[in-house]
């Protein structure tokens, strides 16, 4: 026992030993340990008995102490600062995800229990008390409400029948009609609300509890469900296509205005009524499964009605030209055939994100949807703006259509070439903004060695594209127009022989010549070793050059005598 001992007190002593010749500040001993323990097994008898000294020192041990809590918490730091692998983030995402669908799915199991609260709600004699003066004077709030309203329409229903009796007009009358109808609808909700909580302020009305707030909720609920409603009205106008601001037909106004109906009444209703019962005793967890179980409703609703417009949609989408035009709208026409999918793919992970309560996963798709869709709305507008501008660049006016009869063909063949490439400049942008706003870091890889690269390359490319048609049209025109020129008559003035036979040769040297360098020089930014290219041509050249001395003094001896 007594050897046991001394070789374990002896392990002990080793191990602190070494941490306080590592870490004690001044000591100047830790490189010597760590050379002398290359040769020696353990600590000398010296360095132990220090240890003990310092130890039985009550300085030096809370000095010890305090050096071993800082390793500890450097130790600690570096562990929290160091960047988690894959398959670490990879295993937390999995781990919070599992959490919130146990919650989601322990939220939805409390539906049950609503069964129990309503039926302690029923037997009970005060509760069912309780709940009648509390529904009782709600009630009466409501119908104060509703009759303080339906007397307001009733007084402006002489103006409502002048506003729809309308003659049509522009798009600013039909605007303005379409306002001053929104503004008259929402006075009577304006008196709804007045008279609910007017009465609220009365005496010997009185709810105990939360009755109130339940109340005033359902009033703002109400309120705001009139007044999304007269706002669908005021802009769908159905069955008044005369005053009707948006150009659609009155079934499809009628159509949009019961989806938007619908939508709304289920929505906001329901969301509204769910938080006024929970103020008046509905258990926490039934409210908040009844809430998710209303999002996959209203999820589920607004998936049918993309099915059901699928097809007036992918028509929209195709745009006026429909399928035939494969090469021209190829992109549009895949995106007609699965637009309806990705949609309902996007509302399904909305539902998700909402119903699993990631931390702001349902504002990161808000705020990404609405820059999507702003990103989307200005490349439209500018693809249009630019449209026009390019039309009205290549316009060509009555003296240059008579003195150059071929420009106009010319120019609008480079017309449709130009509106192509902005049109897909200006797409590309748009992707990359939509996936920036996305969190795809697309202005990182665009500053990165890469991306400048790409940039660089594609000027290039297209600088030197854009310099070699303008100097082949400066070419082609002069040539076209010299030959052609005439005199006061209108008639075409002869050229000589030699003219008519060298500048057309000349021409097509200058299209074989910029054929030749435009290639090699878009084949070198696109990072193809052209060496072996030149240096091949100019062994064709040497050999063109040896055997075409006769060929070259035959074309001048020709030339001379043309």
């Amino acid at each position: 026992m007594s050897f046991l001992f001394t070789q374990a007190m002896r392990r002990r002593f080793t191990i602190l030993s070494v941490l306080w010749v590592l870490f004690l500040p001044g000591a100047g001993i830790g490189p010597a340990l760590a050379a002398e323990s290359a040769t020696v097994g353990g600590a000398s008898k010296a360095e132990t008995d220090h240890l003990i000294q310092s130890i039985e020192d009550p300085a030096a041990r809370a000095k010890l102490v305090e050096q071993l809590k800082l390793l500890t918490a450097a130790d600690k730091a570096a562990q929290d600062n160091e960047e988690p692998g894959l398959l670490d983030l990879l295993s937390r995402h999995i781990e919070n995800a599992s959490a919130e669908i146990v919650d989601a799915v322990s939220a939805l199991s409390d539906l049950g229990r609503l069964w129990d609260w309503l039926h302690d709600q029923i037997i009970d004699s005060q509760l069912r008390q309780r709940w009648a003066d509390s529904l009782g004077k709600i009630a009466l709030v409501l119908l104060f409400g509703w009759a303080t309203e339906w007397a307001i329409r009733q007084s402006l229903s002489g103006l409502q029948r002048q506003l729809d009796g309308q003659q049509p007009g522009g798009s600013a009358r039909r605007l303005a009609v379409g306002l001053a109808r929104w503004v008259l609808d929402l006075v009577p909700i304006g008196g709804f609300v007045a008279t609910g909580y007017g009465l609220m302020t009365l005496p010997f009305w009185h709810l105990a509890g939360n009755g109130a707030m339940a109340a005033m909720l359902l009033m703002s609920g109400y309120a705001l469900v009139r007044g999304g409603l007269a706002l669908a009205q005021a802009v769908f106008m159905p069955g008044q296509g005369g005053i009707r601001f948006m150009p659609i037909d009155d079934e499809s106004a009628n159509y949009l205005f019961i989806w938007a109906r619908r939508l709304t009444y289920t929505g906001v209703w329901g969301y509204f009524t769910i938080e006024a019962l929970k103020l008046l005793g509905l258990p926490k967890g039934g409210a908040l499964a009844l809430v998710k179980l209303l999002g996959l409703v209203v999820a589920t609703l607004l998936a049918i009605l993309i099915l059901q417009n699928r097809l007036t949609v992918a028509s929209w989408i195709r745009g006026e030209d429909g399928p035939d035009q494969e090469k021209s709208h190829g992109w549009r026409n895949r995106l007609a055939d699965i637009w309806h999918v990705l949609a309902v793919i996007y509302v399904v992970a909305s539902f998700l994100v909402w119903a699993l309560q990631v931390r702001g996963g349902f504002a990161f798709i808000v705020q990404c949807s609405f820059s999507t869709l702003a990103i989307l709305g200005g490349a439209h507008f500018l693809n249009l703006g630019l449209a026009n501008l390019v039309t009205k660049a290549f316009s060509l006016s009555e003296d240059l259509r008579g003195r150059f009869p071929h420009l106009e063909a010319r120019a609008n063949r480079y017309m449709a070439v130009m509106n192509t490439v902005l049109r897909v400049a200006v797409s590309l942008a748009a992707v990359m903004a939509i996936g920036q706003a996305w969190g795809a870091n697309i202005v990182a890889w665009l500053a990165s060695d890469l991306g400048r690269h790409l940039l660089s390359s594609g000027f290039t490319i297209f600088a030197v594209l854009f310099g070699a048609v303008i100097l082949w049209e400066m070419v082609n025109a002069w040539v076209e127009r010299y030959l052609a020129v005439t005199d006061e008559d209108g008639n075409v003035i002869p050229r000589s022989a030699r003219a008519r036979t060298l500048l057309p040769l000349f021409r097509n040297a200058l299209l074989v010549v910029l054929v030749v360098l435009v290639s090699l020089i878009v084949l070198s930014e696109l990072g193809v070793n052209i060496a072996p290219l030149l240096a091949g041509a100019g062994v064709i050249g040497v050999a063109i050059g040896f055997g075409s001395q006769k060929l070259v003094q035959d074309v001048i001896t020709g030339a001379f005598i043309l």
